[in-house]
């Protein structure tokens, strides 16, 4: 679960269901269905079994473009963001882009603690808060991983 400090989230299904939690319920988003979420909401969304068609709005878009950006050419360039490389590099966008998405746990005073200490750790190993996007082509074949070795 994650929330934006600063942005309400709408989500309108085009078609498939969208499964969102928020405040302790399940909502199940279909076709010709919205969801909002205020600022502040914990939340998240899912698709079960199917793939969904969804519009996302994000109100006032602050720097949300830049953000999504940052992460799909994270995602270009060390991977899918799960293990603890994922996690790390989780950690270094979040505190790039700390008004676009805040983690709900653990808790911000932890957060505040562990962060930096994570990413720190993060860089140590070669991994970034910014890489290109489009990702060069040259670069992606002549480059191993972060946090790899050749």
């Amino acid at each position: 679960m994650h929330y934006h400090p600063d942005t309400e989230e709408r989500f309108d299904v085009r078609s498939g269901q969208l499964v969102v939690e928020s405040d302790g319920e399940t909502y199940k988003v279909g076709a010709g269905e919205a969801i909002v979420i205020p600022p502040n909401t914990p939340h998240v969304s899912y698709t079960e079994s199917e793939s969904a068609r969804f519009r996302r709005e994000v109100t006032p878009p602050g720097r949300w473009r830049e953000f999504l950006t940052a992460r799909f050419a994270a995602i270009h360039a060390v991977g899918e963001l799960s293990g603890v490389i994922g996690v790390l590099q989780t950690v270094l966008l979040i505190r790039t882009y700390p008004a676009v998405v805040v983690p709900a746990q653990p808790p911000r005073t932890l957060q505040r603690v562990l962060f930096p200490v994570l990413a720190a750790i993060g860089r140590a190993i070669g991994l970034n808060s910014r890489y290109p996007y489009p990702p060069n082509e040259i670069d992606q074949r002549d480059r191993s991983r972060p946090g790899t070795t050749p």
